[in-house]
C-alpha cells in the first residue's frame, strides 16, 4: 500500500492525513529516514521489482515529491539501513538483483548527488534488514 498514517504520540491515536503531490507507488521492504521536517523513503519492492527511487515527504505541508538524483546511484534494493549526518543521507547494505550488499552510499541533500563512500576499518558483512545510527560522528551498523 502507499497509504499514509500518522500516530499522535500524546493520545496514541492514528489518523490518515490528506497528502498532496506524487506519493510513492505501493511497495514493501522500503527504508526511510527523517531529517528535520522531511521524511525520505528509498527503494523497496513493488509489483515491477526492486526499486532505487527516492521520495520526500515534507511533513509541514504533507506534500510528496519524487526526487531526481545524480551521481553513482545505489542499485535497486530493499531493506537497506539509512541514517542522516551533516546534510547527507547514508545508505548501507540491502538486498537486490546483485544479492546482499555491504556498500555505503552518501547522498548530498543539497546537490542531490549520490556517491560511494570510501571507508576504512572493519567493514560489516553484506546484509539487509539492519539498523544504523550516527553518534558523535561515528557510524554504527
Amino acid at each position: 500500500s502507499n497509504e499514509l498514517f500518522v500516530l499522535n504520540t500524546s493520545s496514541l491515536t492514528w489518523s490518515q492525513p490528506l497528502a498532496s503531490g506524487q506519493p510513492p507507488s505501493p511497495r514493501m521492504h522500503h527504508s526511510m529516514v527523517c531529517e528535520g521536517k522531511n521524511i525520505y523513503i528509498y527503494g523497496g519492492e513493488t509489483e515491477s521489482g526492486y526499486q532505487n527511487d527516492l521520495y520526500l515527504l515534507d511533513v509541514s505541508s504533507c506534500t510528496w515529491k519524487l526526487l531526481e538524483t545524480n551521481g553513482t546511484k545505489p542499485w535497486p534494493r530493499w531493506t537497506p539501513a539509512m541514517a542522516t549526518h551533516s546534510g547527507s543521507i547514508l545508505l548501507f547494505g540491502g538486498y537486490g538483483i546483485h544479492g546482499y550488499s555491504n556498500e555505503l552510499y552518501l547522498l548530498d541533500t543539497e546537490q542531490m548527488s549520490w556517491r560511494v563512500a570510501q571507508v576504512s576499518g572493519s567493514i560489516p558483512s553484506p546484509r539487509s534488514e539492519s539498523a544504523m545510527a550516527v553518534i558523535n560522528d561515528m557510524l554504527y551498523v
